[in-house]
């Protein structure tokens, strides 16, 4: 979208989505009910995907955040992540 609108525009209608979405995940890294996964290639990493049990009481669990690097997309990186992590939470009880 900044592409298409420029980078004042884009900033004036979304705000700094990189400052928040930075945020989001350093949160999400700190937060200790996650559980993250990484995919490397060689030493660098590709991809996370951060997983929960939301609500053990109602069988809740919920993929909370899942990012691949642009250069790595289209290669299976996310939908690999995604099933580990759904895999996971269907191990700790919760319905998938």
């Amino acid at each position: 979208m900044e592409q298409i609108l420029g980078h004042d525009i884009n900033v004036r209608l979304h705000g700094d989505w990189r400052r928040y979405q930075e945020k989001e995940v350093r949160d999400t890294l700190a937060n200790e009910a996650m559980r993250i996964w990484v995919a490397a290639s060689e030493a660098d990493v590709v991809g996370f995907v951060a997983a929960r049990v939301a609500d053990p009481e109602r069988l809740i669990g919920e993929v909370f955040m899942l990012a691949v690097d642009p250069d790595h997309q289209g290669r299976g990186i996310g939908t690999a992540l995604t099933q580990f992590a759904t895999t996971w939470l269907s191990t700790c009880g919760m319905r998938v």
